[in-house]
């Protein structure tokens, strides 16, 4: 059987809601918990199956992961759980359902992106970046193809500012089918500088889409972490021209940063 870790970065949904009937509670908290960060709604059901576990902590998680997932449909299993005899489960029921009531928010927000005037957008974008949620991280990644060079911009400082939920939505989008999207995700993980986009950037070294490697590199090269080193040698030999500058830029930058 695949890890939880891999059924997570491929999005398989089906294959971690059978974990949820495993013996095993820490496949099952780790299953529970992915299905919160994929955010896909496919999984509201399994996860409000959950929240009648005999385990506390998978129901505090399955509540948790339900405030994540941020749809409304969610709400009636969370109000039942607030009387769970649990004091944890009962206080992860409430922030959830805090959580969902403030996203709808963002769906008021998310018309705005689509006004033909870009500082309608752009005003939505930065109001975005208030909004700490995994639905606002989405909208604000997909900003960042805007036609607009300040909604881009704006989208850009948005995601910084939620960078703790917008990490795991641009982890993620390291692995989509948009190059665009893949090439988005790497540069605005170098902006945010956190090591822990380190592996999935090393790993996007080896695009098919050059592009997408060149912003790999200059990611790691923000990031500075010199466990990153023996896998930007490697690429000294691209066969992009841009792709070797890069990676050479990068390793100057870490080394740079070594010496202080």
């Amino acid at each position: 059987m695949s890890s939880v870790t891999e059924l997570e970065m491929n999005r398989d949904i089906v294959s971690l809601i059978s974990i949820l009937s495993s013996d095993d509670i820490d496949m099952k908290k780790q299953a529970v918990e992915a299905l919160g960060r994929i955010g896909d709604a496919l999984a509201i059901g399994a996860l409000g199956e959950v929240l009648q576990d005999e385990d506390p902590i998978i129901r505090r998680c399955a509540a948790s992961s339900l405030g994540q997932i941020g749809d409304s449909r969610s709400i009636p299993l969370l109000v039942r759980a607030l009387n769970d005899p649990d004091k944890f489960v009962k206080s992860a029921a409430a922030w959830a359902v805090g959580k969902i009531e403030q996203s709808g928010e963002t769906d008021g927000l998310s018309e705005n992106l689509e006004s033909k005037d870009s500082s309608v957008r752009a005003r939505a974008i930065i109001d975005l970046g208030s909004v700490d949620d995994r639905q606002s991280a989405e909208l604000l990644l997909e900003s960042l193809k805007d036609e607009n060079d300040q909604v881009r911009i704006e989208a850009t400082h948005s995601l910084m500012k939620i960078q703790e939920v917008a990490l795991e939505v641009l982890i993620h989008a390291l692995s989509r089918k948009s190059w665009t999207d893949r090439k988005n995700a790497a540069k605005v993980l170098g902006m945010i500088g956190d090591s822990r986009g380190l592996s999935h950037l090393i790993i996007a070294l080896d695009d098919e889409n050059r592009n997408v490697r060149w912003q790999a590199a200059q990611a790691l090269g923000q990031i500075g972490d010199v466990s990153a080193i023996p896998a930007l040698k490697k690429h000294l030999n691209d066969e992009d021209t841009y792709v070797k500058s890069a990676v050479a830029y990068a390793l100057g930058m870490i080394a740079e940063k070594e010496k202080f």
